[in-house]
C-alpha cells in the first residue's frame, strides 16, 4: 500500500518536476489519508494549479470506494489568490526535492502529503509520509510549512466552491 501511495504521488508531481519553459506557475498537491484495519480505506485529494486554473479531485479507495463517487471541480483563481499562494511560497524556505517520514509502530492511520511547485525551469518537490500521531511531526519545519501551504490552498478553493473541504492532517 505504501508503494502505491508513493507512486501515485510521484506520478502526480511528475509534470511539475519537468519544469515548463513558458514560466507559467504550476503547483501539484496530493493528500492521502487512510487506515489499515479489517475495513482498510483511504481518500486521495489532488489539487493541480496551472496558471489561474485549479482542478480538485477527491477519490475514495478500499471500504469506502464502492459507495462513494469521485468528485472533480475546476476553479478559476483570481490574481489575489495566486498572489497569496506565491507570497506564502516566497516567505518560507522551500525544501527542494526532499522527503520526510514519521512512522509510529503499530499505528493504524497514515497520511501522505506531496507538493510540487514549478515555474519555468525551476521545480521543487516535497513528500511527507507517516502516522498523524507521531510525537515529532508538529515540531518539524517541513511539516509546518507544508501544512501552512496546504491549508491556504484549501481555504482559497473553499472560498470559490464550498463543497471543497479540508481538515488538518494532525490536530
Amino acid at each position: 500500500m505504501k508503494t502505491i501511495c508513493l507512486l501515485a504521488i510521484l506520478f502526480a508531481l511528475f509534470p511539475v518536476a519537468l519544469g515548463r519553459p513558458d514560466k507559467k506557475f504550476e503547483l501539484s498537491l496530493t493528500l492521502i489519508r487512510g487506515e489499515r484495519s479489517k475495513d482498510t480505506h483511504s481518500t486521495t485529494q489532488m489539487v493541480r494549479i496551472s496558471g489561474d486554473q485549479a482542478t480538485f479531485d477527491l477519490t475514495y479507495h478500499g471500504r469506502r470506494g464502492p459507495n462513494q463517487k469521485p468528485v472533480q471541480r475546476t476553479v478559476t483563481l483570481t490574481k489575489a489568490d495566486l498572489k497569496s499562494i506565491e507570497k506564502l511560497l516566497g516567505q518560507h524556505t522551500w525544501f527542494p526535492d526532499e522527503s520526510c517520514e514519521f512512522v509510529r509502530a503499530g499505528a493504524m492511520t497514515y497520511f501522505s502529503i506531496g507538493i510540487g511547485v514549478g515555474s519555468g525551469e525551476k521545480a521543487s518537490n516535497i513528500l511527507l509520509t507517516g502516522t498523524p500521531g507521531h510525537p515529532e511531526i508538529k515540531a518539524n519545519k517541513k511539516y509546518q510549512y507544508a501544512n501552512l501551504l496546504v491549508t491556504e490552498i484549501f481555504r482559497i478553493l473553499h472560498e470559490h466552491d464550498s463543497d471543497i473541504e479540508f481538515s488538518a492532517v494532525v490536530n
